[in-house]
């Protein structure tokens, strides 16, 4: 695999750990490749007497290694990252070497490790056609009966906060609050505690109107009366273990699929190739994490996938962060979540390559033509309370019209008002036969279906607008 800066950049994912490695650029000795380009390897001077070694093994181009004889736990470490920058920068220092003797022991390794797990997934596949020992549907009973226990204190809580209400939960009341929230963990029912744990944030947060807490408050009556709708059509099943995948229900509740299960129910896609529209980063208090955020298309598909990359405030430092990614992800299969419009995905793992204008055709040619049509769709999705009600969608647009997009038979979408500064700054004539990547927003007062821009799909390449 041939290294380039935006594959550097996504495998290290750490923007402090590229700016550090690339100060290390400069302290690189013994820098060696092998003949068939799988592995760099060298030296580098750090604050101790010897020189650490380290190196990048990509004879699987879809999981590369990097190793470092330092003690951080970041991985990979600045050292590793200074070493395929160094590459980057001039390849025609790394003299050809052979693979060290304790790559060439790790590699061995790697491959029985492979083998087992390969066998190990031969054993764990799923055969929904089955019946299901009795154990196990004893089991799934008794966690379903726990499930709804978690329910009625979930319901009791809400119910308190209700009679109780807004303007009057105190930061005594709060904390009292989060304390039996924190109960709600040992039901089965993180999806739901997450969701609460929001409503505090909100409460506490919110001006005196409270519409934040209102509408979570609301989301949270209609997730409970579905959950026990479908924990009780469950338990009274023939079949308690099976999961439904025609709606995020499972996952709401706090059902954590297995790529396994995704696979069995057919939730997957294979050999697809993947080109990120938009990402961003942000902070989930509910959840005590940052979360990344992107969204990409699938080429054979033309469904707009979210992808999301969570890391613990706790062990932020040794989580890999995701990042804009400017090449096109290529992996064997691709997971893809039950969902709505943006089904979140998942794969073990992928290549790249090189994003080029035949690809900037293709995303033209699978972005929506029939914008009223899409609109009714997407109606259509926010009329469940529990759905996303922030869909993304990929529009060809013929031309933009004062603050609307126009499709070819001239139905028009219109765009928020808080489109940013970019969007306006960017030439009309870029803007005609185009894809541009909207968020849509509904606007109750207004009673109107507004979209937010996101990057804009032209010939040759992406314009990212956040």
């Amino acid at each position: 695999m041939e290294l380039t800066q935006s594959m550097v950049e996504t495998f290290v994912g750490n923007p402090s750990t590229l700016a550090n490695g690339r100060k290390l650029t400069k302290n690189m000795e013994n820098c060696r490749i092998t003949d068939d380009k799988s592995l760099i390897f060298g030296e580098v001077k750090g604050s101790g007497k010897n020189p650490y070694r380290c190196s990048v093994d990509m004879i699987n181009p879809a999981a590369p290694v990097a190793r470092c004889s330092c003690p951080s736990r970041q991985i990979p470490c600045k050292h590793a990252a200074g070493l395929m920058l160094y590459y980057l920068s001039d390849s025609n220092k790394f003299d050809v070497g052979e693979v060290p003797e304790d790559v060439a022991s790790k590699r061995t390794k790697i491959e029985k490790r492979v083998e087992n797990k390969e066998k190990k997934k031969e054993k764990a596949v799923i055969d929904l056609s089955a019946t299901p020992s009795k154990s196990k549907i004893v089991s799934a009973k008794k966690r379903i009966s726990t499930q709804l226990d978690g329910l009625k204190v979930a319901e009791s809580l809400v119910q308190s906060i209700v009679c109780t209400g807004l303007g009057s939960v105190d930061s005594n009341m709060l904390g009292t609050l989060k304390n039996q929230l924190n109960e709600l963990g040992n039901y089965y029912i993180n999806g739901i505690k997450e969701v609460m744990t929001q409503l505090l944030i909100y409460i506490k947060s919110d001006d005196s109107d409270f519409t934040q807490s209102i509408q979570q408050l609301l989301y949270i009556n209609a997730l409970l009366k579905k959950s026990r709708t479908h924990l009780e059509s469950k338990l009274n099943s023939e079949n308690p273990t099976s999961l439904v995948v025609d709606s995020e229900i499972e996952q709401q509740i706090g059902h954590i699929w297995k790529l396994d299960e995704l696979q069995a129910y057919g939730c997957f896609e294979n050999n697809a190739e993947l080109i990120q529209l938009v990402f961003f980063s942000y902070a989930d208090e509910a959840r005590r994490e940052f979360v990344d955020e992107s969204y990409l298309l699938s080429l054979k598909s033309a469904v707009v996938y979210k992808k999301l990359n969570y890391r613990p405030y706790k062990a932020v430092k040794y989580v890999k962060a995701d990042d804009t990614v400017r090449e096109v992800i290529v992996t064997d299969v691709l997971y893809k979540y039950p969902g709505g419009l943006n089904p979140r995905c998942r794969w073990d793992e992928n290549t790249f390559r090189t994003l080029n204008e035949s690809d900037c055709s293709a995303i033209a040619g699978l972005a929506v033509k029939d914008f009223a049509a899409h609109a009714k769709t997407v109606k259509s999705q926010l009329k469940s309370p529990l759905s996303d009600r922030n869909p993304v969608a990929l529009l060809a647009v013929a031309a933009v019209e004062g603050n609307c997009v126009v499709d070819i038979q001239g139905n028009k979408q219109i765009l928020s008002d808080s489109e940013n500064t970019l969007f306006r700054e960017i030439s009309p004539k870029l803007l005609r036969n185009t894809a541009i990547l909207v968020m849509y927003n509904a606007d109750l007062e207004r009673g109107t279906l507004t979209a937010e821009p996101l990057s804009i799909v032209h010939k040759s390449g992406i314009i990212l607008l956040r």
